[in-house]
């Protein structure tokens, strides 16, 4: 394990993310290894007011993600131009699961469960899971929808103090994911999509004050 005194010239820096990504950045600098955290199964649950059939659409197309991630999520990117369905995929920034990471559309039991599998951290070689779960709900036309996040580090190096923390932050991020889903689904507007030409074109989410 390493603290950040162990990293000569790392600047002072009062936001978290910015200073984790000066330190890594350093550590890669002076030839130290860049670790990657693992996470638990990290889980977030919400009730929405449209069918399921809906919301998995949206789920299944990745040029849609950034539109309820983009808070936590950061340089999203296609890896294919076909965006929806088996085998589409995406390379985006998760700094409280290791930094970048890769995710595939590997499972389809629409419009019940929706896998994603990656990998990233040191090396790319940290496997992560992403799973959607759509259940109905009493009432004409409501769901459930339920996500689960975790990586399966096997590398001692793999590993980080913070552990705890990501998962906090991430447990929180995904909690607020769920929530812009359900005002895109309930409000019935066609979500901002991406490109792969286009990169990720909704930047960064800023909440409102």
């Amino acid at each position: 394990m390493h603290d950040e005194q162990d990293v000569p010239g790392l600047p002072a820096c009062d936001d978290v993310n910015q200073r984790r990504r000066l330190f890594v950045q350093a550590r890669a600098r002076h030839g130290l290894g860049i670790e990657s955290p693992p996470v638990r199964p990290v889980s977030a649950k919400i009730s929405i007011d449209t069918p399921r059939e809906e919301v998995f659409e949206i789920l299944v197309d990745l040029s849609a993600r950034p539109a309820f991630t983009n808070h936590f999520i950061e340089s999203f990117h296609l890896l294919r131009i076909e965006p929806v369905g088996l085998g589409a995929g995406a390379r985006f920034d998760l700094a409280d699961a290791g930094g970048f990471l890769d995710s595939i559309i590997e499972e389809v039991d629409a419009p019940h469960r929706l896998v994603e599998r990656g990998h990233g951290g040191r090396l790319n070689r940290v496997p992560n899971v992403t799973e959607w779960l759509l259940r109905d709900t009493p009432g004409p036309s409501g769901c459930e929808i339920e996500v689960t996040f975790w990586t399966e580090p096997s590398h001692p190096l793999d590993r980080l103090r913070d552990r705890k923390n990501s998962e906090r932050r991430l447990a929180k991020g995904w909690k607020r994911a769920l929530e812009r889903l359900r005002d895109l689904a309930e409000n019935g507007a066609a979500p901002e999509r991406i490109t792969v030409a286009g990169g990720d074109r909704l930047g960064h989410f800023e909440p409102m004050s």
